[in-house]
């Protein structure tokens, strides 16, 4: 399947918040991301993006705009089959740390010009049928009473009935009440503790938790802080922190939980998933295009999963564009054995509106992702300069 790539262009963005998003680990008012344009000669634009966060895959904007200089002088872009080989294969290039978020800005930007030269959804691309509407996973952050309770009111007008729930704090359990008070008993809820908990208080955390019909939760046990070993694009090394120990103790806490946990900021590489398969340290995969590295990556991430008989969900970045929202949703629809989806923060969180052409999110979370050509979403330029600090250009063909 021959493409045609002319350019590619690497911006640097900041995206402003309307308000403060928090969990254990850290406390957002915006999001860094990159974002990623291949442009063919007859003007046809493919999206990408990636956001990283140094304490998930140990990048940042500096070392992916790096790696993908890197990335677009070595891969192949006149077969799309060529190209997605050397996705499936780039794992053996980076012993030290695998840059997922790189990876994943330039497959989706590719992958969407690929679509549109086409004329056909990035869906179809992935070899999607079309399927009933995907229904959304809805995030609930730390914050003040006042604040949360606006947040849980908008999602009851929303309709929403499936929750992921930041927890870490001595507030956790009085935060759940409040949100079982307000959007109801019946609702579908996970925590995620972001590494907040020793294996000891792991254990009795999650039976309180257990105890209010939380079903689950994600990456529950501390892990040491990045380290200061560097990739040659000076990514951190976050596989430095992963080690046997770590998975053992997941596994220790698996063995003695009554709840499944779920792997994110453990499941960073294929290395680190087969590890956590053999160790039973997890029972989900949480898959997130922007650290896995995008679409082809993060099917290998589902392969694995399946191969198994451990579940896998498509997690979404916080702050996250509409970019890699259709992209989330056009790969959720190629892989519908997966347990939940999350995404579309943008719609509560952005203060400056840069894409248009997102798929509509409709009442209870239901989405249909685009049947338009690529991902059927559109860069409005006035805007998008507004957030700009950094762009480079690189000739292909």
């Amino acid at each position: 399947m021959n493409i045609s790539v002319h350019s590619i262009e690497i911006l640097e963005l900041c995206i402003p918040f309307r308000f403060r998003y928090g969990h254990a680990k850290a406390r957002h008012r915006e999001v860094e991301s990159i974002l990623c344009i291949a442009r063919d000669k007859a003007g046809r634009e493919g999206y990408g993006e990636a956001v990283p966060r140094s304490y998930v895959t140990g990048e940042s904007t500096e070392s992916i705009r790096q790696t993908l200089v890197e990335l677009i002088a070595r891969c192949p872009f006149d077969s799309f089959d060529s190209f997605q080989e050397s996705l499936r294969t780039i794992e053996l290039s980076y012993p030290k740390a695998v840059p997922g978020c790189a990876l994943c800005a330039l497959d989706t930007a590719i992958t969407d010009l690929a679509a549109r030269q086409r004329n056909r959804s990035v869906a179809e691309m992935l070899g999607s049928e079309p399927v009933s509407p995907l229904i959304y996973t809805a995030s609930i952050g730390m914050g003040s009473r006042a604040k949360l309770i606006a947040l849980l009111l908008l999602y009851k007008s929303m309709g929403l009935r499936h929750f992921k729930v930041k927890v870490g704090d001595e507030d956790d359990l009085s935060r759940i009440r409040l949100i079982q008070r307000i959007l109801g008993p019946d609702i579908s809820l996970f925590a995620d503790a972001n590494g907040a908990w020793d294996k000891e208080t792991g254990v009795s955390r999650i039976e309180q938790l257990s105890a209010l019909n939380v079903w689950a939760v994600e990456e529950p046990l501390r892990v040491t802080a990045p380290s200061s070993v560097q990739s040659t694009s000076s990514q951190i090394c976050r596989e430095v922190e992963l080690t046997d120990e770590h998975y053992a103790d997941n596994a220790w806490l698996q063995s003695r939980s009554s709840l499944p946990l779920i792997a994110d900021e453990s499941l960073i590489s294929l290395r680190g998933a087969k590890a956590i398969i053999e160790t039973s340290a997890f029972k989900i995969f949480n898959i997130r295009l922007s650290k896995c590295g995008g679409y082809f990556r993060s099917a290998q991430f589902a392969a694995l999963a399946k191969g198994a008989s451990l579940s896998f969900s498509l997690g979404a970045m916080v702050g996250e564009s509409p970019i890699l929202a259709a992209a989330g949703a056009a790969w959720g629809e190629s892989q519908p054995e997966h347990l939940y989806i999350q995404g579309h923060s943008h719609r509560v969180l952005h203060g400056i509106r840069f894409i248009t052409g997102c798929p509509p999110l409709g009442r209870g979370g239901n989405c249909i992702p685009n049947q338009r050509p690529g991902s059927g979403l559109k860069i409005e330029y006035a805007s998008l300069d507004k957030i700009v600090r950094k762009r480079q250009r690189m000739d292909v063909g």
